[in-house]
């Protein structure tokens, strides 16, 4: 009794594995999302943010109100500060943010934010680096109370101060399409 086994060529085996890992890739936002994109790319900013998706019920009371940073946006002060000024406000409002997330339980829900994701882009945010020590101001703080108030304050980051430092970055780094 002969047994019949068929094997497929050694190319159409390596091209059916190109196909799969490029449909499963193409599915996952961080594997084509480079950070020079996330700063010229008002589409690919947006896209990272709406894409972050939480099971949380906002009105949810924490145990005990966190403190997390205050994100609130003054324009004027805002344009007067540099880059690196910029970039150091919003890099440490994401860690703080980070810690609070992993350290309180109630907030778990909200551990599939990309915030180690904007640290990273943010970090490696294409500015002019100079000897001098921007002038540190002291994280500002305020207290949440519910998950609502924490992923509020979390999204005003993003949408507000996180998009403006992007935009001044724009101006600066990303050629125009003509």
């Amino acid at each position: 009794m002969a047994v019949h086994q068929s094997f497929a060529p050694p190319g159409c085996i390596l091209l059916l594995l190109r196909l799969l890992i490029g449909g499963i890739s193409t599915n996952l936002p961080q594997v084509h999302a480079r950070p020079n994109n996330f700063w010229c790319n008002s589409v690919a900013r947006k896209n990272m943010s709406v894409a972050e998706k939480v099971e949380c019920n906002k009105t949810d009371v924490l145990p005990s109100p966190v403190l997390m940073p205050s994100v609130e946006l003054n324009l004027n002060e805002w344009e007067n500060k540099t880059l690196q000024q910029k970039q150091a406000e919003i890099l440490e409002a994401l860690q703080l943010f980070d810690l609070v997330i992993n350290n309180e339980t109630s907030l778990q829900c909200m551990r599939t934010l990309r915030i180690k994701n904007y640290m990273i882009i943010v970090k490696k945010a294409p500015i002019q680096k100079d000897n001098l020590t921007p002038p540190h101001h002291p994280q500002k703080t305020k207290e949440g109370k519910t998950i609502g108030e924490v992923l509020d304050q979390y999204k005003t980051l993003i949408k507000k101060k996180l998009n403006l430092f992007a935009q001044d970055l724009q101006l600066s780094n990303c050629k125009r399409k003509k």
